[in-house]
């Protein structure tokens, strides 16, 4: 018995052919994004890291991207690092992220670094990596991870792991299971 997924005039389409066509729009996806990465990568060379990890997760029919660390020669590069002298801290800006820098500062923006900046760099990234993710790592339970870049050798590594639920009994100990009611 085959299962109807969607239903037109001319055609019915069973799940398995909507899978089979998902996976195969998500492995164009991938092979697009990949052929991309060079150009993409190139500004995060010209700025010295060698090595950039994007952690994602997801569920529940929802997932994103949460951080990117860019690394030179083992140490993340945050974009601000607060120094502590004696009682205060200031934001000091590593040389990395200089063009990042908040120059509306003085003005009542408190953030150290422009955000949009930050992020219109970041984007192309994000995307591709969005991109290269062929798994259902964002509905029901999910599914996280980490896709490494090595600039030094130009080669992606991803890291996936799905998440799953199980369910147990309860023991005895843990949950009275059984109650006598009077009547």
């Amino acid at each position: 018995m085959e299962t109807v997924a969607a239903t037109t005039e001319n055609q019915k389409l069973s799940i398995e052919e909507m899978m089979r066509k998902w996976s195969l729009a998500e492995l164009e996806k991938q092979n697009n994004s990949l052929k991309d990465f060079a150009k993409i990568l190139k500004p995060f060379k010209e700025k010295g890291f060698d090595r950039i990890v994007v952690t994602y997760s997801g569920c529940g029919d929802s997932g994103e991207i949460y951080s990117t660390d860019c690394m030179k020669d083992g140490k993340t590069i945050d974009p601000c690092i607060w120094k502590n002298h004696g009682d205060k801290s200031d934001p000091v800006m590593p040389e990395e992220w200089k063009e990042f820098k908040n120059e509306n500062r003085e003005s009542g923006d408190n953030s150290f670094y422009d955000r949009r900046k930050l992020m219109k760099f970041l984007d192309p990234l994000h995307e591709a990596c969005y991109n290269i993710l062929t798994y259902d790592w964002y509905n029901n339970e999910g599914g996280e991870g980490d896709i490494i870049f090595d600039l030094k050798n130009m080669t992606i590594e991803i890291q996936a792991s799905h998440r799953v639920e199980t369910i147990e009994p309860v023991s005895e100990s843990e949950q009275k299971s059984h109650f006598q009611l009077e009547y």
